[in-house]
């Protein structure tokens, strides 16, 4: 896919512990419908669940994840989450 049609982000959430990895599509809803189509099999080629969000009353829309564990308190996982992270955007990039 056409990289400039989405755009790759991580989003640090404090209050629930977690990473959230999303793939925004930010004109239109057409691309996202389209993948929307090819939902299992982009599931079975990523194998991580992943959740679909048209964002109405907006322009854009996005395919996110999450990543557990995140702690601001202690940073004895920070190395595992940041491989975790790129692992993620290795798997968004391949479809």
């Amino acid at each position: 896919m056409e990289t400039s049609l989405y755009h790759l982000t991580a989003e640090f959430i404090k209050r629930e512990n977690n990473i959230s990895i999303n793939m925004y599509f930010l004109d239109g809803k057409e691309v996202i419908d389209e993948l929307y189509n090819h939902k299992d099999e982009i599931q079975d080629k990523v194998v991580i669940p992943l959740f679909w969000e048209w964002l109405n009353n907006k322009k854009a829309s996005k395919i996110f994840t999450y990543i557990e564990g995140l702690s601001f308190e202690t940073h004895q996982k920070y190395e595992e989450l940041s491989h975790e992270m790129l692992n993620m955007f290795v798997k968004f990039y391949a479809f």
